[in-house]
Order: C-alpha cells, then sequence, then structure tokens
C-alpha cells in the first residue's frame, strides 16, 4: 500500500512559513580587547610639582604629559601592561598597570630628578707660615695650619682651590663635602683638635705666589667646624655647601676655601694635611651633588 504523498509545493510552503515565523538571534558582541589609562606625572621629593612633556608609554601606546602633568593613554590592549615614563632632568620610570575594558583606569606616576656628582681635585693648594712670612709653600707634600696659642708661636694657615665651573649655574646643589687626609707621618701633628674651615674673600692667589706676607682674608664666618681625631681618622670630611651655592649659585669670585686651626685656647693648636702634590693617592678632593636646571 502506497503512503499518500504530500504535494511538492504544499512542502515549500510549509517550509517558508517556518523560516519566516522563526525569530533571530543576534550574534553576542565580540569581547573587548583594549582599554584607557588616564594619570598624571609628579616629582617624586616635590609632589605639588608637576612633570611637563614626559612621554608615557604603556602597551605600546604612548602621550606627552601636558602643562598640567596629565596624560591619557586609549587602544592599551586589556591585561597587566608595562608603563614608563622618560622625561629631561629624571631618571627613567618604570611600573605595572592592570588595564581593562570599560571605563579607564587611573596610574599616577612619581619620577625622581637625576642627581649628577662631580668629583673634583684642587687646580692649587699652599700654606702660609708667619715665621718665614715671604716663603712660598705651594710645593709642599702638607698642608699645615696652626694657631698662635701659646702667644709667639708661628701662625700657618692651608688654601685650597678647586674649579666649580663645569656645575651648571642653575644647578640645585644638593650637597658640597671637602675630604682631608690626615699627614699621620708628620710631628707637626698633634692626636686630635678643631679645624675650622673659611671661604676666602680675596684677593686672588696662586699656588706659586701665596705667602704669608699677601695669603688672602677669610669671610668672618666659618663654613664648617669639625673635631678630628687626627691620630685614628683615615680621611676627614667637610661639609662646605654654603661655599659652592656661594660660587655657583650667587656668582661669587671663587678664592678657594682656607683651613684654620681653633682659637679654642683648651683644644690642640696644630694640624697637617696632604696635599695634592703628595703621592698619596687623592689626598684632597670636593664631592658635589647637585640636580640639573629642568
Amino acid at each position: 500500500m502506497r503512503a499518500d504523498r504530500q504535494p511538492l509545493g504544499a512542502i515549500l510552503m510549509t517550509t517558508l512559513c517556518m523560516l519566516a515565523c522563526q525569530k533571530e538571534q543576534p550574534s553576542a558582541p565580540p569581547p573587548a580587547t583594549a582599554g584607557t589609562v588616564v594619570g598624571r606625572v609628579t616629582d617624586l621629593d616635590t609632589p605639588s610639582s608637576l612633570v611637563v612633556g614626559a612621554i608615557v608609554t604603556i602597551g605600546g601606546r604612548w602621550a606627552v604629559t601636558g602643562s598640567g602633568g596629565d596624560f591619557l593613554i586609549q587602544g592599551v590592549p586589556v591585561g597587566t601592561q608595562t608603563v614608563t615614563s622618560a622625561a629631561s632632568g629624571y631618571d627613567p620610570y618604570s611600573d605595572r598597570v592592570d588595564v581593562v575594558a570599560g571605563a579607564p583606569v587611573r596610574k599616577n606616576l612619581s619620577m625622581q630628578r637625576t642627581v649628577h656628582q662631580v668629583v673634583l681635585v684642587p687646580v692649587a693648594d699652599a700654606y702660609s707660615n708667619s715665621d718665614s712670612p715671604a716663603t712660598n709653600y705651594g710645593s709642599d707634600l702638607n698642608l699645615n695650619t696652626r694657631n698662635m696659642n701659646p702667644v709667639g708661636t708661628a701662625d700657618y694657615t692651608a688654601f685650597i682651590q678647586f674649579d666649580v665651573s663645569a656645575i651648571p649655574p642653575d644647578a640645585t646643589i644638593l650637597g658640597a663635602i671637602l675630604t682631608l687626609s690626615p699627614a699621620r707621618d708628620r710631628d707637626f701633628l698633634t692626636a686630635a683638635g678643631y679645624t675650622v674651615v673659611y671661604r676666602v674673600a680675596g684677593p686672588a692667589w696662586t699656588e706659586s705666589g701665596l705667602t704669608y706676607q699677601n695669603q688672602p682674608s677669610p669671610f668672618p664666618t666659618s663654613v664648617w667646624v669639625r673635631y678630628v681625631t687626627f691620630a685614628e681618622d683615615p680621611s676627614v670630611d667637610f661639609n662646605v655647601e654654603d661655599a659652592v651655592k656661594a660660587w655657583v649659585n650667587l656668582g661669587n669670585p671663587n678664592y678657594g676655601l682656607m683651613l684654620k686651626t681653633s682659637l679654642i685656647p683648651a683644644a690642640p693648636n696644630r694640624a697637617a694635611f696632604y696635599s695634592r702634590e703628595a703621592a698619596n693617592g687623592n689626598n684632597v678632593f670636593l664631592t658635589v651633588r647637585y640636580f640639573n636646571p629642568l
């Protein structure tokens, strides 16, 4: 017995009706693969100072900070990304940031100013002796200091000069340390005592021409006073930051530094340090740390 066959036209009509009546399902949108990062770049030591012109890079995208130190970077791949920042006068910065799709992610950066350091050796050093007022001691291996205590003893005064012209005039001086080495092999040296450092007021002097008769005068206020255990200390540091600031930032004439022994009656009154001519390595040097102007 043969099954009844539906007419071909009826089958086609039924199929078309089913397709027409079927509700279309929308396809799911693709997941977001990029996000936005915003932030501000400031100075690490002075947070109120904004870093302008810094190049901030995240995930292959970059931006330059404007006058407010702000940046906005779009199209950053989602996930954990490395953020870097570079700016003139600052150390390179690097950190991580988690980027998500949707609302912008904030990432503030704090950059450290680049610290420059120079170690300078003297361009001249010498000392004077009141017992030989016309004698020059510029080639001596030592820098001797002694006050007239007790009265009638010879007065010795040492002078040191450095060339600081390599430091920019607008630099921010962070520190300046004068380092001297006590001359332990000299009978002139006492066990301990105070050494006083002054900035020289003038006139100009030379290593080969300085004598007691023509030695320059100091400013009345000392730069630094240090109690030195000469028999134990292999080297002695003196803070001369104010003197370097006067030469570099204020444009005052650089006539060098003067070393005297304390006039405190109870203190020993003699000291000897190796000069730049001594064959003991770097016996006298000035270390200056500073920020370059931005």
